[in-house]
């Protein structure tokens, strides 16, 4: 397992962020087996920045993988975007970690957070 995808996401204030990546072999067709992975993310504002903005993991939900089929879901719920800073900028990375200890960087890039137009009205 060994290609990295660089891919930009965008998560807007107070909406469901999901993003599914389907992991396939090498002959571009047949799912990737993840029996026995676990997945952990991690959002901050720069590479060298000791603060995390959110963190994912299989163990907590925000991750969720299909051994079977390859496909890992990741989620953040709206009531958490809605606690984001916005708008801002930041990065992050996808780690998927197999039964024997070792880490696979899957995916990796910036982070835009968006505010919405659409909103609760204030009381």
């Amino acid at each position: 397992m060994s290609q990295e995808i660089k891919y930009p996401i965008t998560i807007v204030q107070g909406v469901d962020f999901y993003l599914t990546l389907t992991l396939l072999l090498s002959d571009k067709v047949t799912p990737r087996d993840l029996t026995g992975y676990t997945g952990k993310m991690q959002i901050r504002r720069t590479l060298e920045s000791d603060e995390v903005i959110a963190e994912l993991t299989t163990e907590n939900g925000g991750i969720q993988i299909t051994a079977g089929t390859g496909v890992v879901l990741i989620h953040i719920p709206a009531a958490d975007s809605a606690g984001f800073e916005y708008p801002a900028e930041g990065v992050y990375s996808l780690h998927l970690i197999n039964s024997t200890g070792a880490i696979f960087r899957k995916l990796y890039g910036t982070v835009t957070f968006e505010q919405d137009a659409t909103r609760e009205a204030e009381a």
